[in-house]
């Protein structure tokens, strides 16, 4: 007697996903929470003070267009412009007028954003060591590669803006 070929039903692919996504929520949350703890400890920042400032430290002259900066960090504007307002009053970032678009903001890092940013970086970078070492270099690899289609899937034009704007893409 044969049995019929195994079929994945619809139930078990969205079984699978949730159960992928919680596995990615924990994750994230988990290495968010060791990087604010020591991003704090460090440099008196918080993960999105982070994020904002090593991405204006990998922009050319040092500056984003407000619009740019909130989509290569995949954020709403509102998000954007409160974190900023934050950040600006405590001297790490600072708003300029563009003078070719009377609507359109600059951020800029601050001497104080780039040295925050730099007491951050090292601890940054030994909290992710921490968190992928049980990952080969080749599994790392395949990891991102992975992550890279999704988020190309979710979001085709994220990758270009980010290569338009940053000067380290493509290096």
């Amino acid at each position: 007697m044969s049995s019929a070929p195994d079929t994945v039903t619809d139930q078990q692919v969205a079984g699978r996903e949730q159960a992928l996504w919680r596995q990615v929520v924990i994750m994230r949350r988990k290495i968010e929470r060791a990087l604010e703890k020591r991003l704090q400890a460090d440099a008196s920042i918080s993960v999105a003070d982070f994020e904002i400032l090593s991405t204006l430290c990998d922009a050319v002259d040092n500056r984003l267009r407000a619009r740019d900066l909130a989509d290569v960090l995949g954020w709403e504007k509102s998000r954007l412009s409160h974190q900023v307002t934050r950040m600006e009053s405590r001297g790490l970032v600072r708003r300029e007028e563009c003078p070719t678009d009377l609507r359109g903001t600059w951020v800029v890092i601050s001497d104080e954003g780039h040295q925050a940013a730099g007491r951050g970086m090292r601890g940054h970078d030994e909290v992710l060591r921490e968190h992928f070492a049980s990952l080969s270099h080749l599994e790392q690899e395949e990891l991102g590669e992975r992550i890279g289609r999704v988020i190309r899937a979710a979001d085709p034009g994220a990758c270009k803006v980010a290569e338009a704007v940053l000067r380290t893409a493509g290096s």
